[in-house]
């Protein structure tokens, strides 16, 4: 809040009104002030204090006198409409997120004088297109540019010996970067979403590069990383898209957790003879690598470290690794102790004297159509086989005692399935081609070919997901429960039965079954979970029985051809984004048992006309109805009491409504593009947003009453 008239202060005609003899502005002291428009501080000021200016979203002019020394933390935050600004050259310090958020700033000159740039000083000052910073500065804050999304060149002086957290982070168009040799430490995030650089020099006296250093730096084609760097931080170059190849010194002794993840273009690697420790998905998601070898050194390989690498086609560890090995020239790497295999590949051959497959060992092994599992393996680990698509066929011997969950999720190439008949754990009665889990009757994995036994009593998570083949299956009656995504990705399948035992279907569990054209709920299911029918293109219509008192979040988003859904009195509760995305949904009655419409619960219905909303709702959420474009009146009951933040936006047909004295709040954007709207009435004490008629019509008519 504005403390001008207690300092002595005053504005005039936009204008600030300061005394000559004031050597201190003092804090807060114009602190959103929308009427500012121009300042001339006298020119006995040394220093500008705290939050003096910020939120000053019109000011435009400024005049800084030239004994200034200070500007104090936020003092012209989101001063929106600050274009230039020059700084006198005693300026020593600049306090943090002095010019944060000035949105409209393109240039600024810094002293010779300033010695640190604080934190977050410049973040978000997307209009900034270029900045000089001065030989006298030797340490690049916190945050300190994050944000300058048009800044395309920075010059890094000699004197600088740190590069703070997030400093540059989200740069979108920087090209390139110079880093001096005086720098020591590049902070984490430090050039994390600079999207444009295509280059960057590391000098050699950098020992350590942060996490996320790099990350999302996607035009990023190559690296040279010195060999004073001993450590490569988490994440330092993850989601470098374009990055095709990396040298890394033989000084590195560790590379962290996803340092090089999601680095989809880098075809190879050369892991350094020193290094000891690979991270947790260290290389994950490096689509293109074709070969990994493991020197002596590694002695310690974490979870997934290699986890979707789908082209790899060469693995070895060096024969004098103590840790690990490749055993038999099986194209894989053994934990050599444990006789666990921790990562495989398309050519691998898994060695008779392997108890174990790891987590994520195969995960992502698309072109792998067969693999002989020997009767030594007691134990397939977590996502073992998770995405190996083209996987025609599994054995399980006698041995297997532990499946992991997901094992062999998305194997969408599956038909034949076959379980030893000596297996004391799981088993494939009646030949039903599918893994069962003995003890629980529970079915853990099928394919296109399995039919469903009627001693099964529980369809395991993603037990069938990715089965595009699969165009129909029989659910018997003893069944209740199907877990999670049990049936995501069954593209083929068009109807599907469930039994009257089923009390509620789980999360997903139908996700993306795009020909399903019907489906029969029975009356025994009380709850509808998230995303249970999610993205069901072709379902054009739905019975929701009266037992049902819940459909969960974006349960029935994306289903495009569904023209018209009935929900019974029973349902107290419709989750967010429920309907979202139900584009040939014409019509809908809310029953009275509801008391509020939850964020998204029908945007992108774009075809419908109109809705019914009982006495019972209260809240109307956020973007509740954004884009039903179609949509020509609403009548909003007396019941609520706040709309939230473009809960209307772009229903491009409403003409006109009437908010109800109930209303005592509405949000930003609430009506914005709705661009028919020529007429809406408002309770007198109704609080709206600035922004809630964003983009409608020159024209429109607000009425107070």
């Amino acid at each position: 809040m504005a403390r001008y008239k207690e300092y002595g202060y005053d504005i005039k005609d936009g204008v600030a009104i300061i005394p000559e003899w004031e050597m201190e502005i003092k804090e807060d002291a114009f602190s959103d002030c929308k009427e500012l428009k121009r300042i001339d501080i006298p020119q006995w000021v040394t220093k500008i204090g705290k939050s003096a200016f910020s939120g000053c979203e019109n000011l435009k002019g400024i005049s800084l006198p030239e004994w200034l020394e200070e500007i104090g933390e936020e003092a012209f935050h989101g001063c929106l409409s600050l274009e230039i600004f020059c700084l006198p050259r005693w300026v020593m310090k600049i306090g943090g997120g002095s010019f944060q958020s000035c949105f409209s700033l393109t240039s600024i000159s810094i002293p010779p004088s300033v010695t640190e740039i604080g934190g977050s000083v410049f973040s978000d000052c997307k209009s900034l297109t270029s900045i000089s910073i001065p030989p006298s500065v030797t340490d690049i804050g916190e945050s300190a540019f994050s944000g300058c999304s048009s800044l395309t060149s920075v010059s890094i002086p000699p004197s600088v010996t740190e590069i703070g957290k997030f400093a540059f982070y989200g740069c979108k168009s920087l090209t390139s970067i110079s880093i001096p040799p005086s720098v020591t430490d590049i902070g984490e995030s430090a050039f994390s979403g600079c999207s444009s650089l295509t280059s960057v020099s590391i000098p050699p006296s950098v020992t350590e590069i942060g996490g996320s250093a790099f990350s999302d730096c996607k035009s990023l084609t190559s690296i040279s990383i010195p060999s004073s760097v001993t450590e490569i931080g988490r994440w330092a170059f993850s989601h470098c898209s374009s990055l095709t190849s990396i040298s890394i010194p033989p000084s590195v002794t560790e590379i962290g957790k996803f340092a090089f993840s999601d680095c989809s273009s880098l075809t190879s690697i050369s892991i350094p003879p020193l290094v000891t420790e690979i991270g947790k998905g260290a290389f994950k998601g490096c689509t293109s690598l074709t070969s990994i070898s493991i020197p002596p050194s590694v002695k310690e390989i974490e979870e997934g470290a290699f986890y979707d690498c789908t082209n790899l086609k060469s693995i070895t560890v060096s024969k004098e690794n103590k840790v690990y090995d490749s055993r038999e020239d099986c194209n894989a790497i053994i934990h050599t102790e444990s006789n666990m295999l921790i990562r495989g590949c398309v050519n691998t051959l898994i060695p008779p004297s392997v108890m174990g497959i790891g987590s994520y060992a195969f995960f992502g092994c698309s072109s792998l159509t067969n693999i002989s599992i020997p009767p030594s393996v007691t134990k397939i680990g977590r996502s073992a086989f998770d995405g190996c698509s083209s996987l025609m066929s599994i054995s399980i011997s006698p041995s297997v005692t532990e499946i992991g969950e997901w094992a062999f999720r998305y194997c969408s190439s599956l038909k034949n399935i076959v379980v030893s008949k000596d297996n004391k754990v799981y088993d494939s009665r009646e030949d039903c081609n599918a893994i069962i889990h003995s003890k629980s009757n529970t079915l853990i994995r099928g394919c296109v070919n399995s039919i469903i036994p009627p001693s099964v009593t529980k369809i395991g998570e993603y037990a069938f997901s990715g089965c595009s083949s699969l165009t129909s299956i029989s659910i018997p009656p003893s069944v209740t429960k199907i877990w999670g995504y049990a049936f995501a990705g069954c593209s083929s399948l068009t109807s599907i039965s469930i039994p009257p035992s089923v009390t509620k279907i789980w999360e997903g569990a139908f996700y993306g079954c795009s020909n399903l054209t019907s489906i029969s709920i029975p009356p025994s299911v009380t709850e509808i979970g998230i995303w249970a029918f999610s993205h069901c293109s072709s379902l054009t219509s739905i019975s929701i029985p009266p037992s049902v008192i819940e459909i969960g979040n974006f349960a029935f988003e994306g289903c495009s051809s569904l023209t018209s859904i009935s929900i019974p009195t029973s349902v107290a509760e419709i989750g967010r984004g429920a309907f979202s995305g139900c584009s040939s949904l014409t019509n809908i009655s809310i029953p009275l048992s509801v008391t509020e419409i939850d964020w998204w619960a029908f945007s992108g219905c774009s075809n419908l006309t109109s809705i019914f909303i009982p006495p019972s709702v209260t809240e109307i959420g956020l973007a509740a109805f954004s884009g039903c474009s179609s949509l020509t009146s609403i009548s909003i009951p007396p019941s609520v009491t706040e709309i939230e933040y473009s809960a209307f936006s772009c229903c491009s047909s409403l003409t006109s409504i009437f908010i109800p004295l109930s209303v005592t709040k509405i949000g930003s954007e609430a009506f914005s593009n709705c661009i028919s709207l020529t007429r809406i009435s408002i309770p007198k004490e109704c609080q709206v947003a600035n922004v809630a008629f964003n983009g409608c019509p020159e024209n429109l008519v607000i009425t107070r009453y």
